[in-house]
């Protein structure tokens, strides 16, 4: 946790570090393809890809090396909240503002699965450790746990 800074020395838990802070202060690539916010980014598992969610109703899926665009998925009818890897890396579930948990191949873009029951904007979702199930959070006031198909 960082608590402070002085004198470019980058100070945790009262401990300092030279030279330390230079180097790790410097953004190494910036996705810029969304038309409105982004709300929350997710590494695959292997780090290869990173997936963004954003208020422009997609979820985009990068080279987390290069910064080039590699998939856009479509599919929801508002803001897109969220967006998480399966433990495995091959599924991608994203969350909206309209009520909806949607499952992505994350190699394709082709949705292969929506969870319906939620009665307000989904602003959460994870999976199991194992992949086999996900738990999703709601405005509702509820959160759903969810059998993978």
């Amino acid at each position: 946790m960082v608590s402070r800074w002085l004198s470019h020395r980058l100070c945790l838990r009262g401990q300092y570090r030279p030279n330390l802070g230079r180097q790790y202060l410097q953004t190494l690539l910036t996705y810029s393809g969304h038309t409105n916010y982004v709300y929350e980014v997710d590494y695959s598992p292997d780090g290869h890809t990173i997936v963004s969610a954003s208020a422009d109703g997609t979820a985009q899926v990068w080279d987390a090396s290069t910064g080039n665009l590699l998939l856009t998925y479509h599919g929801h009818h508002g803001s897109v909240n969220g967006a998480y890897y399966s433990p495995n890396g091959k599924t991608i579930a994203s969350v909206s503002d309209d009520t909806t948990v949607h499952l992505w191949e994350a190699s394709t873009g082709n949705l292969f699965f929506t969870y319906t029951g939620h009665t307000a904007p989904v602003i959460e979702a994870l999976f199991s450790p194992d992949g086999k199930f996900i738990a999703s959070a709601a405005k509702d006031n509820t959160a759903r746990v969810w059998r993978i198909p």
